[in-house]
């Protein structure tokens, strides 16, 4: 059974120098602290939650689940009452995390199922009829294991990496409609080896660390209608990466140079490298949308725009979970705690906040 959720409403202060009071704004919070991941889609800010059911029958054992959520935004924040089941995964295997979500201009999203025992599950939600269905479910032995998933207009696409350290990129085409939710499954050869964990994807992009090249970020692009994807030139980056992250219209790296932290950006077209970041202690979550980049540090969510300084955003009560964004606005997940009569209880709380956009020098560039 899922967890009860309770709506809050909250005065939020913008953090900073001079920064103005923030309307009051719809916080989303769920009891204790369970594993979870968060991301935009469209008009709707997603979440996923991980935990377990004790089954005392026939000796006892564990369900273990994943379960996705939808609540409503307009242009202040989230939207009292709107919230939506939408995902349940379920399983005996082992542990599930809240796994990686991804979403589009639409409010529909694909989860990234992951956990121990299993292999990660590609789900995607949802069609007119309110189902899920799974796109890349495949448990055998020896089978391809997914790396990073991201939808484009009604396509699925992930990355899949064989025993052999070989990569292929999976476009599956969604159909909205009477009959099978999909079409046809197209896979192509990526031709990549990335370094565990250091691979991202956007709409008709995938970006990541090679194991045969560490000191540059590959990227591949698959142009509408086309499921081949295209290598571009690589990026050179300045040290150790340790995470990567990417758009439509950038990519963002943290890197570690002797010592020292920095979150660089690269712009296309000129994919010139901006330091947005840097501290001699790793930041916590860092989110990319569009050409907005959110970062959790110092007790603050900072957001950082080209042609602007690094602003704060919102001032942080417990301690960041994870950060998401579509660079109009940036949800925030944090972990708090809340007194009641029975005195200090555990809530994981969701804020979204309105964000600044570039200045007008870009507006041009941005249309195209």
């Amino acid at each position: 059974m899922r967890r009860s959720i309770a709506l809050t409403a909250i005065a939020l202060a913008a953090a900073g120098a001079g920064a103005p009071l923030a309307a009051a704004a719809v916080e989303q919070r769920v009891p204790g602290w369970p594993r979870m991941a968060l991301a935009m889609s469209g008009p709707t800010v997603v979440y996923s939650t991980a935990g377990a059911t004790h089954i005392p029958a026939n000796g006892g054992y564990n369900v273990y689940r994943t379960a996705t959520f939808t609540v409503r935004m307009n242009r202040v924040g989230l939207v009292k009452g709107t919230r939506k089941d939408g995902v349940v995964l379920r399983t005996s295997a082992g542990t599930t995390t809240g796994g990686g979500l991804s979403g589009d201009a639409t409010g529909r999203y694909v989860l990234l199922a992951t956990g121990s025992g299993f292999s990660p599950q590609v789900i995607f939600c949802c069609r007119t009829n309110l189902k899920d269905y799974p796109v890349e479910a495949s448990g055998r032995p020896g089978a391809p294991v997914t790396l990073t998933a991201a939808l484009q207009g009604p396509v699925v696409r992930y990355v899949t990496a064989a025993p052999d350290g070989t990569t292929q990129l999976a476009t599956r085409y969604v159909k909205d409609g009477p009959g099978e939710p999909f079409t046809r499954l197209d896979v192509r050869p990526l031709g990549a080896r990335p370094i565990q964990n250091l691979i991202a994807s956007a709409p008709g992009t995938v970006a990541w660390v090679d194991q045969a090249a560490p000191g540059e970020v590959r990227l591949a692009v698959t142009p509408p209608g086309d499921p081949t994807p295209v290598a571009q030139p690589a990026i050179p980056v300045p040290g150790s990466v340790l995470r990567v992250l990417v758009t439509e219209r950038m990519v963002a790296v943290l890197v570690q140079v002797f010592g020292e932290y920095q979150l660089v950006r690269y712009d296309v077209p000129e994919w010139k490298a901006t330091i947005v970041w840097r501290g001699i202690d790793p930041p916590g979550p860092v989110a990319a949308g569009d050409r907005t980049i959110a970062i959790a540090t110092g007790g603050v969510v900072r957001q950082h725009v080209p042609g602007q300084t690094l602003r704060t955003v919102f001032r942080l009560r417990g301690k960041a979970a994870a950060v998401a964004t579509d660079g109009t606005r940036i949800a925030v997940l944090e972990r708090i705690r809340t007194r009641t009569r029975r005195g200090l209880v555990r809530q994981s709380a969701i804020t979204v906040v309105p964000v600044k956009q570039p200045p007008a020098a870009y507006a041009q560039e941005l249309a195209r």
